[in-house]
């Protein structure tokens, strides 16, 4: 059942300025040490009493959503450039977002933020190492990436350095000085959010006129993929046992992914690959409106127990 996208989506690279990449990579280091400053010594020892639950997000971000994805590729015999923006996308760690948007659903925070860090740690491997796994087993995908020759080592080291040290600065920053790292997370998160907002529209609209044949079926995709991996984080939880708090953390922690992250690689390393670039950029607009909306529906129904905050986190 393969899907009406037009010929060529494989073949079209979108044009974006070094100037403009150079910006994509500081908002992603910015959204990194975000996330960082936020982690304070009580959500290590939290990690270290809970690792049932860590490793239960971890499995669903980095097992069970790749393995989704690659079967929704596989039915739909998405084109192999789409293909592998979506695994991309899955292989991603999650994004910041996440720990605002179970906040204000009143999920576990604690866990949320617990798990971001966690899974922003892991995925300095799952980028590099698992992503050509995973893309292995869709045909049209591996024949794609097997033509493009992915330098590995470059991207391990290319995601150590916009993941791993913002994450190892930030959460040093957050210790020497938590006062300070609780003034500016949340300017900083948001900072990084619209910055990225706005270099993706930026993009859709410098190439429109490339890519207007192929914007409807990715949005579909995108719609199909980004409600995917919110039932995996839900679906998982409830499985699992988990508390409806807990359920609601899970699903903004799979559902919610580093959409910047993925930006810089596809430019980096795929040259703006059509098919990738269009994913990743309507994946990063409307996994937010996705998420804003599941997080206001939840909202106003109840959790069955009392919302657990972390430091520095406030009510709206």
């Amino acid at each position: 059942m393969m899907l009406p996208v037009a010929s060529g989506v494989d073949d079209i690279e979108v044009a974006f300025s070094e100037p403009a990449q150079l910006v994509l990579k500081l908002v992603a280091v910015v959204i990194l040490f975000s996330v960082a400053l936020d982690v304070r010594v009580e959500d290590l020892r939290r990690i270290a009493r809970r690792p049932w639950a860590v490793l239960l997000g971890v499995a669903a971000q980095f097992v069970v959503l790749p393995l989704v994805t690659v079967l929704i590729v596989r039915v739909l015999e998405v084109q192999g450039s789409i293909a592998l923006g979506m695994i991309l996308v899955a292989c991603c760690p999650a994004g910041k977002l996440s720990n605002l948007l179970t906040l204000r659903s009143h999920g576990d925070t604690a866990l949320s933020v617990s798990l971001t860090l966690v899974s922003n740690l892991v995925s300095l491997g799952t980028l590099a190492l698992a992503f050509p796994v995973w893309v292995a087993l869709d045909p049209r995908a591996e024949a794609l990436l097997t033509d493009l020759d992915l330098p590995v080592r470059d991207v391990l080291i290319e995601v150590v350095l916009i993941v791993g040290l913002p994450l190892a600065l930030g959460v040093l920053v957050g210790a020497r000085a938590p006062r300070w790292a609780e003034r500016v997370q949340l300017p900083l998160s948001r900072v990084g959010l619209y910055a990225l907002l706005l270099l993706v529209a930026a993009s859709l609209v410098a190439n429109a006129g490339m890519l207007r044949d192929h914007l409807g079926t990715v949005f579909a995709l995108v719609l199909l993929h980004d409600a995917a991996a919110f039932a995996v984080g839900y679906l998982v939880a409830r499985g699992a046992g988990v508390a409806e708090p807990g359920r609601r953390a899970l699903t903004f922690e799979v559902g919610v992914r580093n959409a910047g992250l993925a930006l810089v690689l596809v430019f980096e390393f795929f040259g703006g690959l059509g098919g990738m670039a269009l994913v990743v950029a309507w994946w990063s607009v409307w996994d937010i409106v996705m998420g804003l909306a599941l997080a206001r529906w939840w909202r106003s129904r109840p959790t069955g127990r009392r919302d657990v905050v972390p430091a520095g986190a406030e009510r709206d």
